[in-house]
């Protein structure tokens, strides 16, 4: 008898902890796509069935890395990460904010909650995006700039120039149309001219009376 009285309050304990961790969810937004020098959020919310829910714990990690770490009070955090939200634990609301996304910041993030009614856990995919400012491209040209005017004559002459731009010529029947024009013109004023002198006639000389 007493050793199934024993059982039976081992197994108590073990059901209600299996119980337990079906009223926590850690909801989260699966695939997020950040901007390289911006700000990026993964965001990641509790749900429980019951109100009075109290966090114990919030752990993230990036390949197998911690980068934000809380229990109990204690707040352990990597230089460029913080929880979004400043009132996390009233809320609920445990996302991850990337101060200063960096390509290398691109994989998959994994969040891990402790609370009173249980435990779980999610993961959030970050992928990041650069994106050319007018600023960058500035920068770029001059940058090229620059190094084209420290080119020596003799490496200039290997460098391959660019082909004329078709745009900028003139159509050869365009061309032959204007030359066209231009001659016609030419004779038709020269003519017009030649008619338009007045003629000269030598006078007869006559005898003197």
């Amino acid at each position: 008898m007493s050793l199934v009285i024993t059982l039976l309050f081992l197994a108590i304990p073990c059901a209600c902890n299996g119980k337990s961790e079906k009223f926590v969810e850690l909801d989260c937004k699966q695939e997020v796509s950040g901007v390289n020098g911006q700000q990026s959020l993964l965001e990641c919310i509790v749900k429980c069935r019951e109100d009075d829910l109290t966090i114990i714990g919030v752990n993230w990690k990036k390949m197998g890395t911690d980068l934000l770490n809380f229990h109990n009070g204690t707040m352990d955090v990597s230089p460029g990460f913080q929880f979004a939200v400043p009132g996390w634990n009233k809320s609920s609301n445990v996302s991850l904010l990337l101060t200063n996304t960096k390509m290398e910041d691109m994989g998959e993030y994994e969040c891990k909650v402790l609370t009173d009614r249980g435990q779980n856990e999610n993961t959030v995919s970050l992928s990041v995006i650069e994106i050319e400012t007018h600023q960058t491209r500035q920068h770029s040209s001059s940058l090229q700039l620059s190094n084209f005017e420290n080119v020596s004559p003799e490496e200039s002459r290997d460098i391959p120039k660019a082909p004329p731009d078709p745009s900028s010529r003139l159509p050869v029947g365009v061309i032959v149309v204007i030359l066209a024009l231009i001659l016609f013109f030419t004779l038709y004023f020269s003519r017009s001219r030649f008619r338009q002198r007045p003629c000269v006639y030598a006078r007869s000389p006559t005898s003197a009376t």
